[in-house]
């Protein structure tokens, strides 16, 4: 829809006024007993049968709001923890060269181009191992051709160029000065692409209705401007937001086609999921609008599907799929993305869709993100894996613990991930409780800032038994480590704190309470058969690694 700007959703909450006339809440579950728990075992699994090896393509990429953000201490901060934790390959952000970022002045009708703050962001980038997506954009004003044409509250220029021919001769000599700063084999390893989300609205990112062959002749230039620097840079398609039902397959179908015949092909295949279902209830973009989410549990798995068909029927299918940007919402203020729901949905869809896209680029580092004006709650519903004061959230947890997983998978299904690890064994599962009817159409009722869990059957534990065979003989040494409403989830324990503002000194101090359970024992092998129970709460991950212990 033409009207749609999806940095102003927000799930709507009519039902609060009935609250005054119930004695407790819609859609929220009646407790069961303490005893309710659901025992799974395990089929036997032969430690010596793997079915394959893991590529571990979701540490591929990571993404982070804007350039300039990055020159944020405490965002940089963040960035160093989570690559000595996790270590990422790829960083992605938007506006490379857009104004913040000072890199274009007019002086006298003639344009200077400056790379010091562009300098700045990568070689900080470099010095903690990780390389950029070099995403060309947004328009920097002095090449505008509409310079009104801008989104997020500190702005993007989001126009096409007023004259082509300046556009082509800053990538030009943008191109020139990343190779002779950072030399041709370190350019040669990056990824390149141009622009963001063009099939949104004139809104948003895209040129408007019937504008599509401006777009793709602009991404021609572009693409032919870099790689006539140098041809062998790794240059993709924009990042591509497909939202199967508003019919954005028919753009991306004509886009690959024009890169057929226009000799511009993509290296890679550059693609975003969000789970919402945009409602559009609103005449003017400018006001908020609702979205819904899938009642099906494996949305993101056919969305995978999808894309991958559409890809292969226009002759990509052999390319590299990266998943940019990753979440459950595009609102930065869902309450419930601060909740334990948030890292279970993660690994949950992470773990049944493991190695089949080339990346899993979560989106976003943190909650300090500059698309919207920043709210004065700490746990305000953000994207991020840290708050904005650089607290782990629990989703962190999910991309720590897959880190831990081996190379060789021996056993998956809902629930579990079995794998070897040159150690032993380490093993994931979770208990996912997926949402009722009534938040799946928009709606936030009983969901409050300290009440987020309204929507989930939070009574339904799950025990989950396994059973390793010819393993070696020996002691193991069992380690556990859970997030859950107790551990691991800053949101839950802020909550339990009183859920009141944190000074600098109580920041520090809590975030030592911000880490997962642990436990601990070990275990004889019988007959080389080792076995192993996980009891999880509602919405818990876990992490168990199995090792012998005199390696241990």
């Amino acid at each position: 829809p033409e009207n749609l700007n999806y940095l102003m959703l927000e799930p709507s909450n009519y039902l609060n006024q009935l609250t005054k006339y119930t004695a407790k809440g819609i859609g929220t579950f009646d407790p069961l007993p303490d005893s309710s728990v659901v025992k799974y075992t395990v089929p036997p699994i032969n430690v010596e049968e793997s079915i394959g090896k893991l590529r571990h393509t979701f540490k591929k990429t990571i993404g982070v709001g804007r350039a300039s953000e990055l020159l944020n201490k405490n965002i940089q901060e963040m960035l160093k923890d989570l690559q000595e934790n996790v270590g990422y390959e790829y960083i992605k952000f938007h506006g490379i060269l857009s104004d913040d970022m000072m890199v274009v002045s007019r002086i006298n009708s003639h344009l200077k181009f400056h790379y010091t703050m562009v300098d700045m962001v990568l070689d900080f980038l470099l010095s903690i191992g990780i390389k950029p997506i070099i995403q060309l954009s947004f328009m920097p004003q002095a090449l505008a051709s509409d310079p009104d044409k801008v989104m997020c509250y500190i702005p993007f220029n989001t126009s096409p160029p007023k004259k082509m021919e300046e556009w082509v001769a800053l990538l030009a000599d943008f191109t020139r000065h990343l190779i002779e700063r950072y030399g041709r084999s370190q350019v040669l390893s990056w990824l390149f692409c141009v622009w963001n989300e063009p099939t949104t609205p004139a809104s948003m990112f895209g040129f408007g209705p019937g504008r599509d062959k401006i777009f793709f002749n602009f991404y021609e230039h572009s693409y032919k401007t870099v790689k006539g620097v140098c041809p062998e840079i790794t240059f993709g398609t924009p990042s591509l937001l497909y939202i199967e039902y508003l019919g954005e397959e028919n753009w991306i179908v004509d886009f690959l086609q024009y890169t057929k015949e226009h000799d511009c092909e993509p290296d890679f295949l550059n693609v975003h999921y969000y789970s919402d279902i945009i409602l559009d209830q609103n005449a003017d973009f400018r006001v908020k609008t609702a979205s819904s989410f899938p009642k099906r549990t494996d949305d993101f798995a056919l969305w995978i599907g999808s894309i991958k068909k559409i890809f292969k029927s226009c002759g990509f299918g052999h390319l590299p799929i990266y998943l940019t940007e990753w979440n459950f919402t595009l609102s930065h203020q869902n309450l419930i993305s601060d909740t334990c729901f948030k890292s279970c949905w993660l690994m949950k869809n992470l773990l049944r869709n493991y190695d089949r896209l080339d990346s899993f680029g979560y989106w976003s580092l943190t909650d300090l993100i500059s698309e919207n004006a920043l709210p004065d709650v700490l746990f305000h519903g953000g994207l991020g894996l840290y708050t904005m004061n650089g607290l782990r959230k629990n989703a962190f947890y999910v991309f720590y613990f897959a880190n831990h997983l081996g190379n060789e998978l021996l056993a998956s299904d809902d629930g579990y991930f079995v794998t070897k690890t040159e150690e032993g064994y380490a093993i994931i599962t979770y208990n996912y409780i997926h949402y009722g009817s009534l938040f799946a159409s928009g709606e936030m009722f009983g969901i409050t800032e300290n009440n987020r869990y309204s929507p989930f059957d939070m009574s339904q534990k799950l025990m989950l038994s396994f059973t390793l065979e010819h393993v070696e003989k020996g002691s193991y040494l069992i380690r556990e480590y859970f997030v859950n409403r107790d551990f691991g989830s800053a949101f839950d324990i802020w909550v339990k704190m009183g859920a009141l503002p944190l000074n600098p000194q109580d920041t520090q101090l809590y975030k030592g309470l911000c880490v997962p359970g642990f436990h601990m024992e070990r275990r004889l092998t019988v007959d080389h058969t080792l076995n192993y129970s996980a009891r999880l709460e509602p919405l818990e991950i876990r992490l168990t690694l199995l090792t012998k212990a005199e390696l241990a």
